[in-house]
């Protein structure tokens, strides 16, 4: 069976994803990716042929209820059977229901427990186990049935085959993180929603506690600090921020560098107002505050912790603790990112290989050390990586098997031999 994935976020789709192959082996996860406008993103043929969604209605921007957002709806699931996460009080959704799919549509609240989640894609499966002739039969022998929703022109023209599994597998990587059976088991509680937004600046004070006063990220334990409401930062007559660490993104106008510099001076953070929204006011609140623009405005809150970091530790001399693991959970989106060099690159392809020590990494990249602790340093306070028992990534010593053995040369090598013999 195949399950599709849509208007979740990242980290939200990376956690089903391991919920999934851990209980159901056999299964598959196909995942659109939440976009920043949350418009409702194109289906592939991948996406097309799954047999049942998991849908963050608000990641699709179907937040609120209305004939409009529930034809979309329909649109969107094609007759699948579905479960759909509602946030709040379920923005009129759970009184109307989704007309014409009845059983098919099961409904979970936010936030939820991992056994919720699983009982609820439990009944949503064994719908779609129901209904599967139904579901095989328009595609494959009948397209007239469906003409008035484009399902049936569409799915003729891309044949099965036409999407290899690899291809599949790889774009899914590049959004995910890694899961070998064993070290995922421990660092799936990292996952959960409540522990998440504390997690980055806990990991990055731990493994380099010489960060713990430095002024320049006094900005960046505000944006990680505890509480699930939305935060207005205001300096008055100065920047201004919206931080929402539950859907990981940040509002603003301003250059972080300008929000750092009025944080380090005494004046302007004597002017500083912090105020809490409500969840349901945050676009509104948004809107109000930066001339009526927001998706526009909008930045990742990894993407925007990257950066804000990465300028605040530039002169910063690091020393950590060789023996720290390391467990990367998804490789950084490296094309939306400023400042990013070769190295990054390449330890992030390393990190994601398998989980890792501080000291391997320093000694594979002997050449680039500081580089190697600039990239830990990040990686931890994006959330991005989490620490883990050094047991897990191999031996600490200074006989590394990472430097013995080049990833990128070794492959080319080989694939090199077997062409010329």
């Amino acid at each position: 069976m195949k399950i599709l994935l849509a208007g979740l976020l990242e980290r939200d789709a990376a956690a089903i994803n391991i919920l999934v192959r851990m209980a159901w082996r056999d299964h598959q996860v196909v995942s659109l990716p939440r976009l920043l406008s949350l418009a409702i993103p194109d289906q592939d043929s991948a996406a097309r042929s799954c047999n049942c969604c998991i849908i963050d209605l608000a990641g699709l921007g179907l937040r609120q209820y209305s004939r409009e957002n529930e034809a979309r709806l329909h649109e969107f699931l094609a007759g699948r059977p579905g479960l759909l996460i509602v946030r709040g009080g379920g923005g009129g959704w759970l009184e109307t229901g989704v007309a014409g799919h009845g059983e098919k549509v099961k409904f979970l609240k936010s936030p939820y427990t991992t056994n919720e989640l699983r009982e609820a894609l439990k009944k949503t499966m064994a719908k779609a186990r129901s209904s599967e002739p139904e579901q095989v039969q328009p595609g494959s022998s009948s397209p007239g049935r469906q003409p008035a929703s484009g399902r049936g022109k569409q799915q003729p023209a891309p044949a099965q085959p036409q999407e290899p599994a690899w291809k599949r597998a790889l774009a899914f990587a590049q959004r995910q993180q890694n899961s070998p059976p064993a070290p995922q088991v421990s660092s799936q509680p990292a996952l959960h929603r409540k522990d998440l937004p504390q997690t980055g600046g806990f990991a990055l004070f731990k493994v380099f506690p010489e960060l713990n006063d430095l002024p320049s990220l006094k900005l960046f334990r505000r944006i990680v600090g505890g509480g699930t409401l939305p935060l207005l930062l205001d300096f008055e007559n100065g920047p201004a921020l919206v931080i929402h660490r539950q859907e990981r993104w940040l509002a603003t106008k301003n250059r972080l560098g300008e929000l750092i510099e009025a944080y380090r001076d005494p004046d302007m953070a004597s002017r500083l107002r912090l105020t809490t929204i409500p969840t349901e006011e945050v676009e509104q609140t948004v809107r109000a505050r930066f001339d009526g623009e927001f998706y526009r405005i909008l930045r990742p809150l990894d993407q925007a912790t990257w950066e804000l970091v990465s300028q605040a530790i530039e002169e910063v001399a690091l020393n950590p603790n060789p023996a720290t693991g390391l467990q990367l959970r998804r490789i950084p989106n490296f094309t939306r990112l400023r400042r990013v060099s070769p190295v990054d690159i390449q330890l992030a392809a390393v990190c994601a290989h398998a989980p890792q020590t501080i000291g391997l990494l320093l000694n594979a990249f002997a050449a680039h050390r500081n580089e190697v602790k600039r990239f830990v340093a990040l990686a931890l306070a994006c959330g991005m990586a989490s620490i883990i028992d050094p047991a897990q990534a191999g031996q600490t010593g200074g006989n590394a098997t990472p430097p013995a053995r080049k990833p990128s040369r070794g492959f080319f090598r080989s694939l090199m031999d077997k062409l010329v013999n």
